[in-house]
């Protein structure tokens, strides 16, 4: 590999006159003599300002055309296979993507009995051949060069029967932590895996914003569905989402599988119970911001249960304002304040510490010590 314009003018000079002392044919309308950084070759335009496999305007112009073509919502399936087999040709250049959404366009062309038979499109296929026809210009293209590189941040993940877990890799590790509902507590086990990942990356968006992340899990189906996704419909949503979260905070990602031995830790964390997770009710809550309000920070809250936008979590989960409330100024804040039980007394000499203001939610306890010494 040459690193200049003239030599590398000269090496083709010199491979251009080698070939026809060898007796070869030089076909000129198909050749490029000139040394050049842009060039379409086998489809794509290779961009080497840019280090970037592109997708020619003139081709996706057509691909468009074609999904403009489906006139009707029952195509047949020779139709239909016609803008799969565009996608899946992309994938050089705009990788995974290409099967992740084209998963439901497949299944129906798979059903089919003949080529002409018409197809019914679902509202999943719909939403992929929408998604196409609004989004094939934006996606980003994917490098020329192999990422050899180490990457930014490593990431281990993990799900239990009762949570979902992360933490990074570092001196200080940021640890992911979120309960389940009760409906995710009904799902499987690859659906809390996968989802576990979503959270880990959501709730950490902000230090992995350009960032190459290398995440660890023990479920190898994880693995396959970020790759190529899924023929479940709720494990599709849920790599969509992941594809999509990725993509808005350009964030590259390698997903990697390890036995479970070696993922012990992120183990841990999934199997951390919060026993302090008990919050005040929506109607009660209601009443004491209109009467006190307006609330502008929920010092001890999570995903689940945070009653205004701002809230801090015990462990990083996504939308948090940050872990350890105790660490942050309260007077900043017109604070609702529903600590866990054995924080209550902390919490009174935090906020006048800070000489903040809120709202302090206790139980009803009136031999306890922080009644006794705090409470008018």
């Amino acid at each position: 590999m040459e690193h200049d314009f003239d030599s590398c003018n000269d090496l083709a000079n010199k491979m251009k006159q080698d070939l026809k002392s060898s007796g070869f044919f030089v076909n000129k309308d198909k050749s490029i003599w000139q040394p050049t950084k842009n060039l379409i070759w086998l489809g794509f335009v290779w961009d080497l300002n840019t280090h970037t496999l592109e997708i020619p305007s003139e081709k996706i112009q057509r691909f468009k055309n074609d999904i403009n073509s489906l006139h009707s919502v029952s195509p047949t399936a020779r139709q239909l296979a016609k803008i799969t087999g565009k996608i899946i040709a992309f994938m050089p250049s705009l990788g995974n993507i290409c099967r992740i959404m084209s998963r439901n366009m497949l299944m129906l062309i798979s059903t089919s009995r003949y080529w002409d038979e018409q197809i019914l499109l679902t509202p999943n296929a719909i939403s992929e051949i929408n998604f196409w026809h609004n989004n094939c210009e934006l996606l980003p293209s994917k490098t020329l060069f192999s990422n050899n590189f180490l990457p930014d941040k490593i990431v281990y993940t993990d799900a239990s029967s009762f949570a979902a877990a992360g933490y990074t890799v570092e001196t200080f590790k940021k640890v992911v932590h979120k309960m389940w509902t009760y409906e995710e507590k009904q799902k499987s086990s690859t659906y809390r895996e996968l989802k576990a990942v979503s959270i880990t990356l959501n709730s950490l968006m902000k230090y992995f914003h350009s960032r190459l992340v290398k995440i660890y899990t023990d479920n190898q189906n994880v693995v396959r569905i970020i790759t190529a996704g899924s023929m479940n419909s709720e494990l599709q949503v849920l790599a969509i989402e992941i594809f999509n979260l990725c993509v808005q905070n350009n964030i590259s990602i390698e997903v990697e599988w390890v036995p479970r031995e070696e993922n012990k830790l992120a183990d841990f964390y999934s199997k951390i119970f919060d026993f302090d997770d008990w919050q005040i009710s929506d109607i009660h809550f209601k009443y004491f911001n209109n009467l006190w309000g307006p609330f502008t920070c929920d010092v001890f809250a999570d995903f689940n249960n945070n009653k205004v936008p701002l809230f801090f979590s015990p462990h990083w989960c996504p939308g948090t304002g940050g872990v350890d409330a105790f660490a942050y100024d309260w007077s900043l804040y017109n604070c609702w304040i529903v600590p866990p039980i054995r924080l209550i007394s902390r919490s009174v000499l935090h906020l006048s510490k800070c000489q903040g203001k809120g709202v302090l939610v206790t139980p009803k306890w009136t031999s306890s010590v922080f009644l006794a010494n705090h409470m008018v």
